[in-house]
């Protein structure tokens, strides 16, 4: 009698539904989207976007609702590495049904690999992961996808940046890059935890720390920049002045504030140790400042407005020269930009987004920048001029100033006013290269 009710109860068409639909549901999670994906996120690459793409392995739990996508590359047409990771695991949730919005438990992307190639002509070979332009839509802006991400890491991040708008491509390469968020959301006014770790090969770092909303996009946080070498600013700019690798290294300090367009830093601190210029192809330093410090200052990029508490220059030297021509050494630090110029790399025949700049910033609004104390303190000046007909030389062993600034700068008004204005000069001797004995020689003024 028992046997006959359990065969009664496993031949009922509702149940045999279920397993069926059980069924169907494992074939499809477990064997076949796998494959579906495997075959055509390849072909979508390969005829769409016109790039490679290598996928090692994709499992899908579909009872515990996870993927694990392991050993992903994508190349360019021609072989170029773009983008690889060595695992991306992500964890659904089912309570995405009660809040009526796709929940993620966890996100983890391990080991990616972006190589960044900026042309000469401003573009970037990223640009080929969003496929052809579209045309531009009219129609209203829709609201972002709902999603909850409780918690998303990437580790083991590595980004390799090549410059090509320099004749020597400049290379940055930022290395052990961490990201983690918590509770973050693309609900209306969500906040999360987000943190940013990153270093380059020779400790650079950079670290982040705030909170984050996706809609609207919003950041409040710290950032801070460690130890970076002048270097490796150098390096992407070295076409614009005529200098030697430059020495010194930079730490920088400030918090954020990003909210529905607007951008400014409070509390933003700048220290410069060890900087030492000097003109390509000669023996002597230009510039030599053993430390500059700027801060607490306020940097409202919305409203172009700079208020800087103290900037202070310490323990220096400059050097100024006017050779027999009459070329002085300060003018020779930049390169002239009407010189003809072959960049590395290719162009895409595209307008420069730098050179298309140039025109519309007249039409912006200046700058306001008040500084409420400058302190220069001990730089010995060294001054020749060759073009004379008795070569001059002065030296000053040390050189200090101290003023207030208000400066306007930008667009069509450009003003600067110096308040307070303070200087000293100790052991100063003016003399010519002829004589061994000084014209004018003073312990101070």
């Amino acid at each position: 009698m028992i046997h006959q009710s359990i065969r009664r109860v496993l031949r009922h068409p509702y149940l045999l539904t279920l397993l069926a639909a059980l069924l169907l549901y494992s074939l499809m999670g477990f064997i076949i989207v796998p494959k579906a994906i495997r075959w055509y996120a390849p072909s979508f690459a390969r005829n769409r976007l016109h790039l490679q793409m290598e996928i090692g392995q994709l499992q899908i739990n579909p009872f515990l609702l996870t993927v694990d996508i392991r050993n992903v590359r994508i190349r360019e047409a021609g072989g170029a590495p773009l983008v690889e990771f060595s695992r991306l695991y992500a964890d659904a949730e089912t309570s995405s049904l009660r809040h009526w919005a796709l929940t993620f438990h966890e996100i983890r992307l391990e080991n990616p690999t972006l190589h960044v190639l900026l042309h000469s002509d401003g573009s970037t070979n990223l640009s080929q992961l969003s496929g052809p332009s579209a045309e531009p839509s009219h129609s209203p802006e829709t609201r972002p996808f709902r999603m909850i991400l409780q918690q998303a890491a990437v580790e083991g991040g590595t980004v390799l940046l090549t410059d090509q708008r320099q004749h020597t491509p400049a290379e940055l390469t930022l290395q052990n890059i961490t990201l983690h968020l918590a509770d973050v959301s693309t609900l209306p006014d969500h906040t999360g935890a987000c943190s940013l770790e990153a270093a380059t090969p020779a400790n650079e770092t950079l670290q982040c720390d705030g909170r984050i909303s996706l809609a609207p996009v919003s950041f409040t946080g710290k950032l801070a920049i460690g130890s970076l070498q002048i270097n490796t600013l150098w390096d992407f700019i070295r076409d614009s002045l005529a200098l030697a690798p430059p020495k010194g290294k930079l730490d920088a300090a400030t918090n954020c504030h990003v909210d529905n367009g607007s951008m400014s830093f409070d509390n933003f601190r700048l220290g410069v140790s060890g900087l030492s210029l000097k003109l390509a192809g000669t023996d002597n330093a230009l510039v030599q400042i053993g430390t500059i410090a700027v801060g607490p200052a306020l940097i409202d990029v919305t409203q172009r407005r700079i208020h800087v508490q103290h900037l202070g220059l310490e323990n220096g030297a400059l050097h100024i020269e006017t050779d027999s021509a009459g070329h002085l050494n300060l003018a020779q630090m930049a390169v002239d930009s009407h010189k003809p110029s072959e960049p590395s790399g290719k162009t895409s025949g595209k307008p420069s987004p730098v050179t298309d700049g140039v025109h519309k910033s007249e039409n912006s609004p200046p700058w306001a920048i008040i500084a409420d104390g400058v302190d220069i303190r001990n730089i010995a000046v060294d001054v020749s001029d060759a073009s004379r007909l008795k070569p001059v030389h002065a030296q000053i062993a040390s050189l200090g100033v101290h003023f207030r600034a208000d400066i306007t700068a930008g667009g069509y008004k450009s003003r600067t006013a110096l308040h307070e204005l303070s200087t000293r000069l100790d052991r100063v001797t003016i003399g010519n290269t002829a004589s061994a004995k000084p014209l004018f020689s003073t312990r101070q003024i």
